[in-house]
């Protein structure tokens, strides 16, 4: 079976060789339109490049401005230390933790009153001391847990391995 379609174009150049004829010169680009200028008292497209120092004072003096930024008030250290030790006597010491967490939380306080809001930490001093009074009620219901446990249920059971 044969194919009688048009016969396939002849190379116009040997195959492997480089062509003879040029490439088509692109043509020239245009000029750019110089950017219009923007209307009188506007300053469109905003400057460009590093900020430019103001001008210095009259007299060669170079003040900086009059006022400060505000100070922040700080947190006591006090009441930080009273929250860390209500939590930490959960897991050691509880009573005696606890203890001291409200002596701290008490000190915080002061501090934070004399103060006239210069020093914060209000809230941690709270909740220092509603951690320290739970972790004190639940020390004691443990004790009393144990102590009717110990008078009542313990002596009642018998201990005899034999069972004699």
């Amino acid at each position: 079976m044969s194919f009688d379609g048009p016969p396939a174009p002849e190379p116009s150049e040997p195959v492997g060789e480089y062509p003879t004829t040029p490439y088509p010169v692109p043509p020239p680009v245009p000029p750019v339109a110089p950017p219009l200028a923007p209307p009188a008292g506007a300053s469109y497209p905003p400057p460009v490049g590093p900020p430019v120092a103001p001008a210095p004072m009259p007299g060669g003096a170079n003040v900086p401005p009059a006022y400060a930024p505000p100070a922040l008030p700080s947190t006591s250290n006090n009441a930080i230390v009273a929250l860390v030790l209500a939590i930490l006597s959960f897991a050691v010491c509880p009573l005696v933790l606890s203890i001291a967490a409200l002596i701290v939380s008490k000190s915080a306080t002061r501090e934070i009153e004399a103060s006239n809001g210069w020093v914060g930490g209000s809230g941690l001093v709270t909740a220092a001391k509603v951690i320290a009074w739970i972790n004190i009620g639940l020390f004691i219901v443990a004790m009393v847990v144990l102590l009717v446990f110990l008078v009542v249920i313990a002596p009642t059971q018998n201990t005899s391995v034999l069972g004699a």
